[in-house]
């Protein structure tokens, strides 16, 4: 695959990676076979909170996480923990800069 032909393809990333080893596990033949399996790997809270921490394009902090995912069933007291689950399931990345954490999904799987 040419350059160009890979720069074209990555507007649907999950169609470009999909020729992954037929002998590797399959959660890693496929780019979205990758992201199933950690997704699957959230609970029905993490999942509707990850759902509406999506979005957010460029990153956030807890407040704005408290804002967006603190409605409902989740309680803006409970946010932090339940942003902690996939910050551990590399789902969500934690950065801390100038002594505040910010956090982001990475594109692939915020889409």
């Amino acid at each position: 695959m040419s350059l160009t032909e890979i720069v074209d393809g990555l507007h649907d990333r999950f169609r470009l990676l999909t020729g992954g080893s037929r002998t590797a596990v399959r959660r890693q033949q496929t780019l979205r076979a990758s992201v199933d399996w950690s997704h699957a790997l959230l609970t029905d809270t993490e999942r509707r909170q990850f759902r509406r921490l999506a979005v957010f394009l460029g990153g956030f902090d807890l407040d704005a996480a408290q804002t967006v995912a603190g409605a409902d069933d989740i309680q803006r007291y409970q946010v932090l923990d339940q942003l902690t689950l996939p910050v551990d399931k590399s789902l969500v990345l934690a950065q801390n800069t100038s002594g505040r954490t910010r956090y982001r999904l990475l594109e692939t799987v915020r889409q």
